[in-house]
């Protein structure tokens, strides 16, 4: 008969028990700072980009987070429209009979409107934030091991 003794085996045992939770808190605080790093810059880029009239695109973000699936975008109609640009397309009246608006000469049938261009406010603010959120996991990983 062999017998094999693993010496330290009750203090692996005490290092392991609720790993998974540390590691599950671990990396939902990571996501956290990540969505919220990404949200700021958004902000920030929206401000830099855009003309922006009501700060609705500025202020209606939807976040859910969880350690291993987050998710976090604007909840204005529009934003798509700002982010992605448009191309040319033509405006009609949908209640009244013409169209007007501060500034306009005078009310007008159709509108043709040339476009715009994309202002990828969340695409550059993520690209801007890897290395942070790297950063960020690292050292949220390096706190289960401590």
């Amino acid at each position: 008969m062999i017998t094999i003794k693993i010496e330290g085996l009750e203090e692996v045992k005490r290092i392991f028990k609720g790993a998974s939770e540390k590691i599950e808190g671990a990396l939902k605080r990571a996501m956290e700072k990540s969505i919220f790093l990404i949200r700021k810059r958004s902000v920030e880029n929206i401000d830099k980009m855009t003309k922006t009239h009501t700060g609705f695109l500025k202020s209606r973000w939807e976040m859910r987070i969880s350690a291993f699936k987050s998710s976090l975008y604007p909840t204005v109609n529009y934003a798509p429209y700002v982010h992605e640009g448009t191309r040319a397309h033509i405006i009609l009246p949908v209640i009244k009979k013409a169209l007007f608006w501060k500034g306009a000469r005078h009310p007008v049938k159709i509108v043709h409107h040339p476009g715009t261009a994309p202002r990828p406010f969340l695409l550059r603010a993520v690209e801007s934030s890897i290395d942070r959120i790297k950063k960020f996991f690292k050292e949220e990983i390096e706190t289960i091991f401590k």
